[in-house]
């Protein structure tokens, strides 16, 4: 065959260009294949450094973790996290920025993965770098706590009172947390003890003669079940006849309005007495009273609250009680129970997150507690002292909770 009779042969083109179309074809499909291995090595990589920054940014909240112990521990969380995936990525060790002052967590990585078919393309491995950061989530935190002290919670009781609260302080404030978090408190029975703020919020109510000039009831008018600030109309009103029993069951510790001095609040909490009836909407128009930026002008500067929907800020209560809420002033507005009910379903609306702990308490006492809190999530039913410490810890550690950043 002459030169010109084979170029001119148009045999087998065909199978030709299906060849080179099928190998075109497989090489796009390994490449494929490849890609997308990568994406989901990326996903895994992401994941196991979002869990390793998190694990130190949590860790530095512990005062008795070192900078070395931090380190070692979040990076057997990386490799676990990676290991658990069961790919075939090749990681070192991440490195890992650590702002001890701040409480930021910085993690990055450098990963190699093998390819499969897109090594006939020489491309033996592809690099996979990602990075994770992680930091205290809430910048701000104004939490209240209201502490019922009636008479049923005298003998161990008050003891395991004192302990879950004061174990909820030592988990939530912290050298790390600085002002960015502050608890409050209020104590209940038959009345609050609102100490030196009476004559701020009692207006021509306060007395100064009185022996209950200290102790507050319930608010009557279009503020009652509002958290308006104390002025002409809506003052606080005096300690008086409950349910027409003669009422001298002020508690003897007052309130303590938002602070993050941890020894003022444990100082106050371990000074408590039981004594009294159960006035249990008392307690929870005071909890929001405490954190409700309507009364800045009424508590120091240092225990103003922030206002409602800032940034970064997150306000709560916690409810407590063993028992029912049996004493109420002012028949017309309902008794204790529904006067309760009004105040958390109000106190909801501003964003407040509401949790409620009973403690022993009868069923009556549940209820009122379930229906106050923000969901079934936020209440807790403690049978014995072990069960409301454990209930106070797993709040302050739901409120400690981390914010990841990308």
């Amino acid at each position: 065959m002459t030169i010109r009779q084979f170029a001119s042969d148009t045999r087998g083109n065909a199978a030709i260009l299906f060849a080179l179309v099928l190998t075109a074809l497989a090489s796009v499909l390994g490449l494929a294949v490849d890609f997308q291995r990568g994406v989901s090595a990326q996903v895994t990589i992401q994941s196991a450094l979002d869990a390793m920054s998190l694990s130190a940014a949590r860790s530095m909240e512990d005062a008795d973790k070192s900078e070395s112990d931090i380190r070692t521990a979040a990076q057997r969380v990386f490799m676990a996290n990676l290991e658990t995936a069961n790919t075939n990525l090749r990681c070192p060790n991440a490195t890992l920025e650590l702002d001890l002052d701040v409480g930021t967590a910085d993690a990055r990585v450098s990963c190699t993965l093998p390819t499969t078919l897109a090594s006939i393309f020489s491309i033996e491995t592809v690099t996979i770098s990602r990075s994770s950061s992680s930091a205290i989530s809430m910048t701000q935190l104004d939490l209240a706590m209201m502490l019922d002290v009636s008479g049923s919670m005298a003998g161990d009781k008050i003891e395991d009172l004192r302990e879950a609260a004061n174990e909820a302080i030592d988990i939530l404030i912290t050298p790390k947390t600085g002002d960015r978090v502050r608890v409050a408190f209020n104590t209940y029975s038959t009345a609050i003890n609102i100490g030196d703020y009476a004559e701020r919020v009692k207006g021509s109510n306060y007395d100064s003669r009185s022996s209950t000039r200290k102790c507050a009831t319930e608010r009557k008018g279009t503020a009652k079940f509002k958290d308006d600030a104390p002025q002409i109309g809506k003052w606080i009103e005096e300690d008086r006849t409950a349910n027409n029993r003669r009422s001298l069951a002020c508690p003897s510790s007052s309130i303590e309005p938002l602070t993050n001095i941890k020894s003022r609040l444990h100082d106050s909490i371990n000074d408590l007495t039981a004594n009294g009836y159960t006035a249990g909407h008392l307690g929870i128009a005071w909890a929001w009273y405490l954190i409700s930026p309507q009364w800045k002008d009424i508590w120091p500067s240092a225990s103003e609250p922030h206002d409602y929907g800032a940034n970064n800020t997150v306000k709560a209560v916690i409810l407590m009680t063993d028992g029912e809420f049996n004493t109420y002033f002012e028949g017309a507005q309902g008794n204790s129970t529904q006067q309760s009910k009004k105040l958390c379903e109000n106190m909801k609306k501003e964003g407040v997150i509401v949790y409620s702990v009973a403690f022993q308490a009868p069923l009556a006492g549940k209820r009122v507690l379930q229906s106050c809190a923000s969901s079934n999530n936020h209440f807790f039913d403690a049978s014995n002292g072990d069960e409301l410490i454990a209930a106070y810890s797993a709040i302050a550690s739901q409120l400690s909770n981390l914010r990841l950043t990308h």
